[in-house]
């Protein structure tokens, strides 16, 4: 009896001595975020209003890393969007990282983090056709980096070549070519995400393809958390409505795109050592999705009616914030990381 016990003492101690932890992952396109084209600008797209939006959203999110892409291709729009919708309200830990932009693109990617769970190591660029396609090396803030054990994630941010036709497609996979030819040579079998606005129309475009073959990148290819229930012709297709990230409006007002949720053009796809959580990073099942798309608003405003998935306050934010829906999902990582302070408006 004796034994039994002090086994049960062991057995309690190890499970309570391992700690565990999760982060959450945000990426979201911010239409146009502080760009005047012409068709969106200061009347129909204006930063303040869409601030506003962003902090809604945010506080109902509540997420440790945003990655966003249409950004304003100004530094001080980094500093100002950390500002007015992250560092507020007594918090103080979020961080951005310098600007590269070596497309010299009008639209750029960045990357928000809360700097009390993660720090930045490096940040690179994988490609540059079109738009650079942004490489985030961090790793996250635990007791162990004492013993110079660290748990590294890296975010890799684009946005693809939009449009249908064929050539569209062609730089489309062109872009994602050299970022998992990049990838393969400096990050395999990492704990890497890959993320952004992608403008896929379906799983059979050659980029999507790439992205998820395993035996051309066997060290870096890429899984979808939806599985295979959301892998097929998606675009204003009813089946997988669940899954559209764009339209939000069905409403022309100039600058976001119309009709009503269609189509599926954002992700966040997870490398294989996420998948199986090898490496210290475990994505969390079922925690990915298209935030606020409750599957009710197919070619319809997000804010149309009731929805079921948030708050009419949250669904209208998401209406007019941009035209397109953010996408989540959780880690959990295989150590306590920071003090869990986070956004808290």
């Amino acid at each position: 009896m004796k034994r039994l016990f002090v086994l049960a003492c062991l057995i309690m101690f190890y499970v309570s001595s391992f700690s565990q932890d999760e982060v959450k992952v945000m990426q979201y396109n911010l239409l146009y975020y502080g760009t005047n084209t012409g068709w969106c600008n200061a009347n129909n797209n204006n930063v303040e209003e869409k601030n506003a939006y962003i902090r809604t959203i945010l506080e109902e999110v509540r997420p440790d890393i945003m990655t966003v892409c249409e950004f304003g291709a100004d530094e001080s729009l980094v500093e100002s969007f950390l500002s007015s919708n992250l560092n507020i309200n007594g918090v103080d830990t979020w961080k951005s990282t310098p600007i590269i932009n070596m497309a010299s693109s009008n639209i750029i990617n960045c990357i928000f983090y809360d700097s009390d769970k993660l720090t930045m190591r490096r940040h690179s660029v994988a490609q540059t056709f079109i738009r650079d396609i942004d490489v985030y090396e961090m790793y996250f803030n635990t007791d162990e980096l004492a013993q110079g054990d660290t748990i590294e994630l890296v975010c890799v941010v684009g946005h693809l070549k939009a449009g249908g036709g064929n050539e569209d497609k062609f730089k489309r996979k062109v872009m994602i070519q050299s970022t998992m030819n990049y990838l393969e040579k400096y990050y395999k079998e990492k704990n890497v995400l890959i993320m952004g606005d992608f403008n896929f129309y379906n799983s059979e475009e050659p980029a999507y393809k790439l992205m998820t073959n395993n035996i051309t990148y066997p060290n870096s290819y890429f899984i979808d958390p939806l599985g295979p229930s959301a892998v097929g012709d998606w675009n204003n297709n009813y089946q997988y409505k669940d899954y559209h990230t764009q339209s939000t409006s069905s409403e022309n007002e100039g600058c976001a795109s119309d009709g009503g949720l269609d189509s599926r053009f954002d992700f966040i796809l997870m490398s294989e050592s996420i998948s199986t959580g090898r490496d210290g990073v475990r994505y969390v099942a079922d925690s990915y999705e298209a935030f606020g798309n409750d599957g009710n608003h197919f070619n319809e405003s997000i804010n149309a009616s009731s929805n079921s998935a948030v708050s009419q306050e949250v669904a209208d934010a998401l209406c007019y914030s941009s035209d397109h829906l953010p996408v989540i999902l959780k880690l959990q990582i295989d150590a306590e990381v920071g003090n869990h302070k986070n956004i808290n408006h």
